[in-house]
């Protein structure tokens, strides 16, 4: 197996309230839920991953590689924090099936063939209310990761306590397999969620964020 080792950091904040006037300008999370058993990933990822190359400059991109419906050696490192992601987030995964993506958590959620780039173009124009600055440092052994994130409220109303959720994930870039570790045939996995910081549940953010 042939492993990119380059660490990209994605961060996301939920927010349970969202009526301020937003000001930031920020990139669209897709995130997609896929296997490498899963025959219908290799057929219509393809074109997804297509999709979402096209818009690179535009998107953000997460990988869970479910437990589901076959073997996946990928999942087999990390399967309670992909399950944790889809049973508290994102419930229809199990149901529906895969592959299943979300953009922007709510903004669409469904087959990853009906996601449009014209989705991801207008979804791009819409602002944020915060700023989030992420710096992170590896040790020597690039064994461990310290990673710092600053929030800054831009728009005119303050943000409650408890009302966001901060998410920090840890994505290898691309693992390449010299034979399928599936029954799909796929043989190269691109923004792979390894691990996040501190885990699926994310941080909750028990301090206002002053206008």
């Amino acid at each position: 197996m042939k492993r990119n080792f380059t660490i990209l950091l994605s961060s996301l904040l939920l927010l349970s309230v969202i009526t301020v006037q937003s000001q930031a300008v920020r990139k669209v999370l897709v995130e997609e839920f896929t296997n490498a058993s899963c025959g219908p990933c290799a057929v219509y990822g393809p074109a997804f991953t297509e999709k979402l190359r096209n818009q690179a400059e535009h998107v953000v991109v997460l990988k869970y590689q479910c437990e589901f419906p076959g073997v996946d050696p990928m999942n087999a490192q990390n399967k309670s924090e992909v399950s944790t992601r889809y049973n508290s987030t994102y419930p229809a995964v199990p149901s529906q099936g895969i592959p299943y993506c979300a953009m922007d958590g709510n903004k669409y959620n469904g087959h990853i063939a009906n996601l449009t780039e014209q989705l991801l173009i207008n979804r791009a124009a819409v602002t944020s209310p915060l700023e989030m600055t992420l710096d992170h440092n590896l040790t020597e052994k690039n064994d461990s990761v310290a990673i710092s994130v600053t929030i800054k409220n831009v728009s005119s109303n303050p943000i409650a306590a408890n009302a966001a959720i901060l998410h920090i994930a840890l994505i290898e870039k691309v693992i390449k397999f010299a034979s399928p570790p599936g029954t799909n045939g796929d043989k190269t996995f691109p923004s792979v969620m390894r691990k996040m910081v501190p885990n699926a549940n994310g941080t909750t953010l028990t301090t206002e964020l002053p206008a």
